[in-house]
């Protein structure tokens, strides 16, 4: 995919999101022109009835009506997301974020960083929803939650154990797609400190066990192994042969 599609479907996103049908209340009555072709005639307080996502939002706005139920992302709910994603994983596979998530998360951060300046209180739930939408989306720890401060040098990415065996240096962060023990016994061998788990997959409960055992933290992440090594090498942490040329630049400088 490539940016202008990701773009596009982040667009298309929205827009569904703005012109899905909700339901109002009216909390004053709502004369015809405040909305669309849909209703005929004046809505009473306590009426309930239906419009679109956009309209929905100034009426509420407006102090007009208000949504029947939860429709909009509050922090109470994005720490119950944030429960589950972190802490109630099961199966062999990321779970699917509630519908329209995205959208959602989008609104709810903006909405936040809109009232900072007025309310202080705002302030300290904009950082703590934007920690805990990092964690959903980007990473969750598995096993090794006590470790993550520790640092690692170089990155590698492969699906092939005899590859990361070949080319990987000690103190590593690997990236792969293989969720069986073999993984965590090929990270013990050549003395990996971590695993990200790519493509939203999950280790299967051997390969936990066993990196509980000797001491290896494991992570996963939902983007692909492409991006996830992209974003890594963006921050800074290099590659096995940025590290040899690096160690070789040393070594001629103290000859």
């Amino acid at each position: 995919m490539t940016l202008k599609d990701s773009v596009k479907a982040i667009s298309d996103a929205d827009s569904v999101y703005e012109n899905m049908v909700v339901t109002l209340v009216a909390s004053r009555s709502i004369p015809d022109l405040f909305v669309d072709d849909a209703i005929d005639g004046q809505i009473d307080p306590g009426q309930k009835f239906e419009t679109r996502h956009w309209i929905a939002t100034h009426l509420v706005d407006a102090g007009l009506a208000q949504f029947e139920g939860t429709l909009e992302l509050d922090f109470s709910t994005l720490y119950k997301i944030h429960w589950k994603e972190t802490k109630l994983q099961t199966g062999r596979r990321i779970s699917d974020l509630p519908e329209y998530f995205y959208p959602k998360l989008r609104r709810y951060i903006h909405s936040l960083k809109q009232h900072i300046s007025a309310e202080a209180t705002r302030s300290n739930e904009y950082q703590n929803a934007q920690r805990l939408a990092r964690d959903i989306l980007n990473c969750r720890v598995i096993v090794g939650q006590e470790r993550l401060s520790e640092e690692v040098g170089v990155g590698c990415g492969a699906d092939l154990m005899s590859d990361v065996l070949a080319f990987i240096k000690p103190n590593a962060l690997l990236l792969t797609g293989l969720t069986n023990v073999q993984s965590v016994r090929t990270a013990d061998v050549a003395e990996v400190k971590a695993i990200v788990y790519v493509r939203g997959k999950l280790p299967e409960q051997a390969a936990v066990d066993l990196a509980k055992e000797k001491g290896i933290v494991l992570l996963a992440t939902s983007l692909p192994m492409y991006e996830s090594c992209g974003k890594l090498y963006g921050r800074g942490l290099m590659g096995g042969s940025e590290l040899q040329e690096a160690l070789a630049d040393v070594g001629r400088k103290s000859v």
